[in-house]
C-alpha cells in the first residue's frame, strides 16, 4: 500500500487557503486532497472491496447491541404493547392454541374482534341499501280528490358495518384509551377477503368512506401454512404492512 510519484500534475486543485505557506506540507488542502480522496481513487477496486468487508465485519460486531438492551427480559407482550402505543400495525404468528387472542385481550379486554374466516364483503365493509321514496297522500283543493305527493325521492345509502359501529362509539365513550380491531385468522381467511383487509390495514379506512378512529389500533393474527392446511400465504404487500412478532408460549407462559 505504499506508492511513489515522481511528478504529478494537478489542475483546479487549491494548494492551501492560508497564504503563509511556511513548508508544513502536511496540514495543506492539497495534502489533504492526495489522502482523502486521490489516493483512495488510485488503489484497486479489489482492495478497497476486502477492506470494507473487514470493515463492515468489525461495525457489526462492534454495534450488535450498542445500547445494552437486556433482550431477554423483553416479553412477547411488550413488544405487542409497544407496537401498538406506536400505532403501528402488529401481526401475531403463532399455532392454534398458543394464547394470541388472550395476548391482545391483555391489552384491551373490549377489544373488537374480526373473524375473517367467515366474514363477508359486506360484513367488513358495510353494504348500500336502497331507502323507498317518502310519498304523502295530498287533497287536491279543485278536485277534491286525494293524491300521492313524492315528499322525498328514493336514495342510496351507505351503512356501516357493524363492528365499526361499535368501534367508533367505543372510541368516542373513551377518546383518551387505545381500542384495538382484532383480524383474527387473517391467513385462513380467503385472498379476496385478504385483499379487503389490506385496504383497511393499509388506508385506516373502511370502504374508502370512513376513517378508523385515531385512537384506534390494528392487530391480527394467523397460522402458517406449515401449521394449518386451511391457511393460506400472505402477500407480500400486507405482510410488510406489520411488524411481527412470534409467538411461542411456553409453560410459565401458560399458565400466567
Amino acid at each position: 500500500k505504499v506508492m511513489i510519484a515522481k511528478l504529478i500534475l494537478f489542475a483546479g486543485v487549491q494548494f492551501n487557503k492560508e497564504q503563509n505557506y511556511q513548508g508544513d506540507f502536511e496540514n495543506t488542502d492539497l495534502s489533504k486532497y492526495l489522502k482523502d480522496h486521490f489516493a483512495k481513487d488510485i488503489i484497486p477496486s479489489d482492495v478497497l472491496e476486502k477492506e470494507n468487508i473487514s470493515e463492515n465485519k468489525k461495525n457489526k460486531k462492534r454495534n450488535i447491541n450498542p445500547y445494552g438492551f437486556e433482550y431477554e427480559n423483553v416479553t412477547e407482550e411488550d413488544i405487542i404493547k409497544g407496537a401498538v402505543e406506536s400505532n403501528v400495525a402488529v401481526f401475531l404468528h403463532g399455532k392454534s392454541s398458543e394464547g394470541k387472542s388472550a395476548r391482545v385481550k391483555q391489552l384491551d379486554p373490549n377489544c373488537e374482534v374480526i373473524y375473517l374466516l367467515t366474514a363477508t364483503p359486506d360484513s367488513l365493509l358495510g353494504k348500500s341499501v336502497y331507502e323507498q321514496p317518502i310519498v304523502k297522500m295530498v287533497k287536491n283543493h279543485e278536485t277534491g280528490v286525494e293524491e300521492s305527493v313524492i315528499v322525498r325521492e328514493g336514495r342510496m345509502l351507505d351503512v356501516k358495518p357493524a363492528w365499526l359501529v361499535k368501534l367508533e362509539e367505543k372510541c368516542a365513550r373513551e377518546p383518551d384509551k387505545i381500542h384495538i380491531v382484532f383480524f383474527d385468522e387473517l391467513t385462513n381467511a380467503m385472498e379476496s377477503i385478504q385483499s379487503l383487509a389490506f385496504n383497511i390495514i393499509l388506508d385506516k379506512e373502511v370502504n374508502g368512506k370512513w376513517k378508523l378512529p385515531d385512537n384506534c389500533r390494528i392487530v391480527a393474527a394467523g397460522n402458517e401454512y406449515s401449521e394449518s392446511r386451511s391457511a393460506y400465504d400472505m402477500s407480500a404487500p400486507l405482510f410488510n404492512r406489520f411488524a411481527h412478532v412470534y409467538i411461542e408460549t411456553k409453560v410459565e407462559d401458560f399458565l400466567k
